[in-house]
């Protein structure tokens, strides 16, 4: 299942954010990117939530938002096309020497399918997103029954739970709020300069 292409389309969730340039136009620009590539079908796209960043040093908002898709490639051929779409809008992944860094674009595999994978290059399902309202708050408009097959309880509940665990202190608190897509952005000038960068550069078989 983690290999280049499997016989049935699995659906996955991916986790969209950034905190420089043009957020909600970049992100808009990586979902319509990830809906050209021939082995990925777009199914659907979260609000986007405003969030402060978290174990970081940034003073820079991040917008973040979930996504569920269906492909018919395998996880790491999937994980290969996320940072390709990264590449593609301007993040390079050099080796970094602080944890969390400001990002252009972040694109996370959340899920794929009920699949539990833990390798040297991916690790499914996300193994911090039950201390991320980042990652729940916007999964749980995509579907918060959606059952995590490492802990055998539902989005919602493990949305709710961190929610229990902040108000009581035991994890510090995340401000995070939901607002909306705006009607008119620059993604279209961000997928043109996608686009030609890609032509320069040239991008994986769709």
């Amino acid at each position: 299942m983690t290999g280049g292409q499997i016989d049935e389309p699995v659906a996955a969730i991916i986790g969209l954010g950034a905190n420089q340039g043009d957020r909600f136009a970049t992100l808009l620009a990586a979902w319509g990117l990830l809906g050209s590539h021939g082995q990925i079908s777009t199914e659907l796209l979260s609000r986007p939530f405003i969030s402060e960043p978290v174990e970081m040093d940034s003073s820079a908002p991040f917008v973040n938002a979930a996504g569920k898709i269906r492909t018919s490639l395998g996880a790491s051929a999937l994980l290969a096309v996320l940072h390709e779409t990264e590449q593609c809008l301007g993040r390079t992944r050099e080796r970094q020497t602080k944890r969390y860094q400001d990002r252009t674009i972040d694109l996370d595999l959340i899920y794929y399918g009920d699949a539990c994978i833990r390798s040297s290059e991916l690790i499914v399902p996300h193994p911090r997103l039950v201390e991320r309202l980042f990652v729940l708050a916007p999964l749980i408009e995509i579907d918060a029954g959606m059952i995590d097959p490492l802990r055998g309880c539902s989005v919602g509940e493990l949305h709710r739970r961190l929610v229990a665990r902040i108000s009581k202190g035991e994890i510090a608190s995340q401000e995070i709020a939901a607002t909306l897509w705006p009607e008119s952005s620059d993604e279209d000038d961000v997928l043109a300069d996608t686009a030609q960068t890609i032509n320069s550069k040239g991008r994986g078989s769709r």
